[in-house]
């Protein structure tokens, strides 16, 4: 059998100034005073007698609480509560083993703790057997049913409780059987359909990632024998909107005036000093000048698609999305008679530059294409198939 432990999850944030175990013992918060408890003592040589009861009295109250829930679960009688039995037993011994290392505890005045253990493990055998039955029992009755009125979420519900008793059996009589057939009965099919002129775009036939199918949702591109489908999801190009080539030539000119510092020099054309003998510099503007001429391409197209998904048998509309796709072509270059000093930033680093061809009508669907697909992924993978046919199928 399986064994775990029970964790309580709780926050503890140690304040001693504010916080004592004493306190907490009376306020029956006994987990954190147990916690607190056993931080003072931790690696204490000298430890207080106080401690060492305050730590006594929260373990003993504990256990008697767990205990007293536990009977209290007993007398009910339902088998539903024995995951509960087991929960409590396994905070017993969770308690139980977090002071068990303290052991012995003596003060340094000599005080010996008392502390009684108590031996949950037949406790946690019996509650686990007896939660495994009852959930053993509850899942048959459910898959059985489910058979019957080829109830999917109803097998679904059958599978959740075989799994439970995965927390107290590695292997409990024929579970692995009955949770392959829960599975396989309560899985939904879904059939994927896609415009084949996106097929042939993308060049491609299967278009399902790996990732796509969950334990409860199987997607196949094509029928399968056997298979019965519970839903289509299919993806259409609605529209294609491709824009003429669009080519423009534009003519300018780009001034600068390039500033500079030249010695001075006289009539003769000597270099004049001054009275230090050192060179007399004067500022000097040269206006330099370019011709530009600038060629834009651009072309755009817009592919708008549909993606519905719709109730095999019905043809109910589950789910539905329209995407649009922008697709832009744009390249520009600059050829430049004159002085490149002249030209601005943004002309000199398209000067030169290679021109590109117009895209073929087909190179810009193929681009859309693409997207369209990722978006139809993206569609099934938000699909709430479990709500709309919670609506369809009336659990029993």
């Amino acid at each position: 059998m399986k064994t775990y432990i029970y964790l309580i999850a709780t926050t503890f944030i140690f304040t001693t100034a504010c916080k004592s175990v004493e306190k907490l013992v009376d306020q029956g918060r006994y987990d954190e005073a147990i916690v607190l408890s056993t931080k003072k003592l931790a690696g204490k040589k000298n430890k207080k007698t106080k401690h060492i009861k305050a730590l006594e009295k929260a373990f003993d109250k504990l256990n008697a609480q767990n205990l007293d829930y536990i009977s209290l679960l007993r007398a009910k009688g339902s088998g539903e509560n024995w995951e509960e039995i087991y929960n409590y037993a396994s905070h017993i011994r969770l308690t139980q083993e977090r002071v068990r290392p303290f052991m012995p505890l003596v003060s340094k005045d000599g005080y010996v703790g008392d502390f009684d253990f108590i031996n949950v493990n037949p406790l946690l055998d019996e509650a686990g057997s007896k939660m495994s039955a009852f959930l053993y029992r509850d899942g048959s009755a459910k898959l059985t049913k489910a058979k019957t009125t080829q109830n999917k979420l109803l097998a679904q519900k059958a599978h959740r409780q075989f799994e439970r008793i995965g927390r107290y059996y590695d292997t409990y009589k024929d579970v692995n059987t009955l949770m392959e057939e829960s599975l396989d009965l309560g899985r939904f099919y879904i059939l994927l359909k896609m415009d084949e002129s996106i097929k042939n775009y993308i060049g491609i036939n299967h278009f399902i990632p790996l990732d796509v199918n969950t334990k409860w949702i199987a997607y196949y591109d094509d029928h399968q024998e056997g298979v019965s489908f519970d839903a289509v999801s299919s993806l259409y190009i609605e529209n294609i909107d491709i824009s003429p080539e669009r080519e423009v030539i534009n003519n300018f000119i780009e001034q600068k005036e390039i500033e500079s510092w030249v010695n001075a020099r006289d009539a003769s054309g000597n270099i004049l000093k001054d009275t230090l003998g050192e060179n007399i510099k004067v500022r000097e503007i040269e206006k330099v000048q370019a011709r530009i001429q600038e060629i834009i391409r651009t072309k755009d197209a817009i592919i708008t698609g549909r993606a519905e998904t719709v109730d095999y048998e019905t043809g109910a509309l589950i789910k539905q999305d329209i995407f649009n796709h922008e697709i832009h072509f744009t390249s520009d270059a600059c050829t430049l008679n004159g002085d490149e000093r002249a030209l601005s930033e943004n002309v000199r680093k398209r000067v030169n530059f290679n021109l590109l061809p117009f895209p073929q009508d087909y190179e810009m669907v193929e681009e859309g294409s693409y997207k369209m697909h990722d978006n139809f992924i993206s569609h099934i993978r938000r699909l709430d198939l479990f709500r709309y046919f919670e609506k369809v199928i009336t659990p029993n």
